[in-house]
């Protein structure tokens, strides 16, 4: 499939049960998912880059609630005293397949160092069917947990950075909310060593430095997400 519509062609992107916007989604991950999931690139990767750039996940993504695989509760806002990594993954996905235990690893890891690692499948994507993404996680003896989207989060996320159609993704976010490195497929002998690069800079940033850029991005994120296609 070659065609790719933008990210932001989907409505109301942060609507629960939207099946249009899901269909939209489903294209978006699906797309993507052939030679470039090799690739690796970086939302923001000139090393002398104000933090205020970094692109911030609007306040209103961030308070909402979100469920695992395991049914437990999961909002962003919760976490505003950790450095978060959000990894989207499908079963289907062979870098992610690579990908994952590496992370499990970096998940026992960073743990104690206040670095929280969770995965993100959809829903849609997986045909809803929970029971056999949990198979899938057991067989690979994943250790982070893994967040059971419909969407919403995902959209949220690739938007933020203005991303690509391809999975796997992953976005490193510091405790401000800003993302401060995104990752976009995986390469086995260099993405782990980024990522561990980009989690040691978020645990070392400043979140008093970028709070008004953060509130004038929430704004301006709110009135595009809203925006009818």
């Amino acid at each position: 499939m070659n065609s790719r519509r933008p990210v932001n062609s989907a409505v109301r992107a942060h609507q629960l049960g939207n099946v249009r916007y899901q269909a939209v989604l489903i294209i978006l991950l699906v797309a993507g998912c052939n030679g470039l999931c090799q690739r690796v690139s970086t939302a923001n990767p000139q090393s002398d880059a104000k933090e205020s750039d970094s692109p911030t996940i609007p306040k209103a993504v961030r308070e909402t609630t979100f469920r695992t695989l395991d049914g437990k509760r999961f909002r962003l806002s919760d976490f505003s005293n950790k450095v978060v990594v959000i990894n989207i993954w499908a079963t289907w996905c062979g870098p992610c397949r690579l990908e994952m235990p590496r992370l499990s690893q970096m998940h026992k890891e960073y743990k104690s160092r206040g670095v929280v690692i969770v995965g993100l499948a959809m829903s849609y994507n997986e045909h809803d069917d929970i029971k056999r993404v949990k198979d899938y996680l057991r067989t690979l003896k994943i250790t982070y947990k893994s967040i059971w989207d419909d969407g919403t989060l995902a959209v949220a996320l690739v938007e933020s950075v203005h991303g690509r159609q391809v999975i796997p993704q992953t976005f490193v976010i510091a405790k401000d909310g800003r993302i401060v490195k995104h990752f976009t497929g995986f390469n086995y002998e260099m993405t782990p060593n980024l990522e561990r690069d980009a989690i040691e800079q978020a645990l070392k940033s400043n979140p008093k430095s970028t709070v008004r850029a953060n509130k004038s991005l929430d704004r301006s994120h709110g009135k595009r997400l809203s925006h009818q296609a």
